[in-house]
């Protein structure tokens, strides 16, 4: 409704095809969003970017609108860094200012997003990132990369994995203030490598890009609107909250010809754990080791003290099998759903929470506790899922579309879909 729209497509993994003699499909995987919190997005950015910025609705509908041409993009970088047209090899082993990153893409995303890298540019953006981790090739891609990097992609796909490769195992902390509903929430993120160490945008040697995000970790650290009288005085209830989350796949399994095209895809959604405790914050980027969350302190007054603990999983992390015949072939997504987050990851999480009570008997605090942590899972989860949705990643579930099919009787150009 705000962008006028149904929804936006934030793409996490693509891949592009050639029609040959063997059938051939177009799908991409990704997760919807319906709305745009351009709080969160502007928080998000101003620290991925280590500047204030203050872009519009429209600023943003603007960015995932418009395309940007790899191929036109990567030669303008090329010529503004003084690399010999069509060296890619120079050029991906080059390390550059995410400011400079972001003027060339200005230059090449043409007009819909003008405005909105404009206002961008001005930003420090002084993190650095090696362009070939931004857009990897294999080494047997080599002959034909000039022609598979003729992909379109949304500039904000772009401007989104050039902000987050330069802050990789880096961590950020999101200014996005009180919340409705929370007296306070601080938020802080960590962004990891990608699988294998794989680059954003990787030319396979089969001509087939994929796109990946990278494992990401939230910490937030929430205090209720609200008290809960206790012993005579009122304690303010404290939620702290780690949430893990991984890249989403899907690949594909056949193409069946005869008639009308049927295209098989199997999914499956990324690994997914939320925790509701403390943990030691500045381990938070080490993605090399797991975290340890201890049991935190929701509220303290005088002699008496409650703590909670909460542990809950995507608990489905198998392979799902999606069939796409006739008109659902370039139409909607179909969803591949994970048992865990019922009904949001937050809300999940408090429906799970084990409380012990020091120096007062449980049942005398369970109540009044609950009365308070009710609507924060709400609230907490109207800032968690939007905010990974701007990171391209979808707690639980993952959006498949396929885009098209074609026989060998077929003929069409590669392209990058999703």
């Amino acid at each position: 409704m705000i962008l006028g729209r149904d929804a936006v497509a934030v793409t996490k993994q693509a891949t592009a095809a050639q029609p040959g003699g063997a059938p051939t499909a177009m799908f991409s995987i990704g997760s919807r969003l319906a709305s745009l919190d351009g709080g969160l997005a502007n928080a998000l950015l101003s620290s991925l970017l280590g500047g204030r910025v203050s872009l519009t609705l429209m600023d943003y509908r603007g960015l995932a609108d418009a395309q940007v041409n790899l191929l036109q993009f990567s030669d303008a970088l090329a010529a503004d860094l003084g690399v010999k047209a069509g060296d890619y090899d120079a050029l991906l082993s080059h390390e550059v200012e995410t400011g400079r990153v972001l003027r060339v893409l200005e230059r090449t995303a043409g007009s819909d997003a003008k405005s909105a890298l404009g206002k961008l540019t001005g930003a420090p953006a002084d993190a650095r990132l090696k362009l070939g981790d931004l857009i990897g090739v294999e080494a047997e891609a080599r002959a034909g990369l000039r022609q598979r990097l003729n992909a379109q992609v949304s500039a904000f796909d772009l401007l989104m994995a050039t902000l987050q490769t330069a802050n990789q195992q880096r961590q950020l902390a999101l200014d996005v203030g009180a919340r409705a509903g929370l007296a306070d929430v601080d938020i802080l993120l960590a962004i990891g490598e990608r699988p294998n160490r794989s680059s954003w945008l990787t030319v396979t040697s089969k001509g087939e890009p994929v796109i990946r995000t990278a494992q990401t970790r939230l910490y937030l650290k929430a205090t209720a609107l609200d008290r809960v009288p206790l012993a005579g005085a009122l304690a303010q209830v404290k939620v702290p909250i780690l949430i893990e989350a991984a890249d989403s796949e899907a690949r594909l399994k056949t193409i069946q010809c005869g008639g009308s095209p049927r295209v098989l895809v199997e999914a499956r959604p990324g690994i997914a754990r939320a925790r509701l405790g403390v943990i030691e914050e500045r381990r938070l980027r080490d993605f090399k080791a797991e975290l340890t969350v201890s049991p935190a302190a929701l509220l303290s007054v005088l002699f008496i003290k409650v703590e909670g603990k909460a542990d809950v999983r995507v608990a489905d992390p198998d392979w799902s099998e999606l069939s796409f015949t006739g008109p659902e072939i370039g139409s909607g997504a179909k969803t591949v759903r994970a048992r865990g987050f019922v009904n949001g990851t937050v809300v999940s999480l408090l429906r799970n929470l084990e409380l012990t009570a020091l120096a007062l008997p449980l049942h005398v605090v369970t109540q009044p506790l609950g009365a308070v942590l009710t609507p924060v899972g709400p609230v907490l989860d109207g800032v968690v899922e939007p905010l990974l949705q701007l990171l391209g990643v979808s707690l639980g579930e993952a959006d498949v579309w396929v885009h098209g099919a074609r026989c060998p009787d077929q003929a069409g150009a590669p392209q990058l879909v999703g």
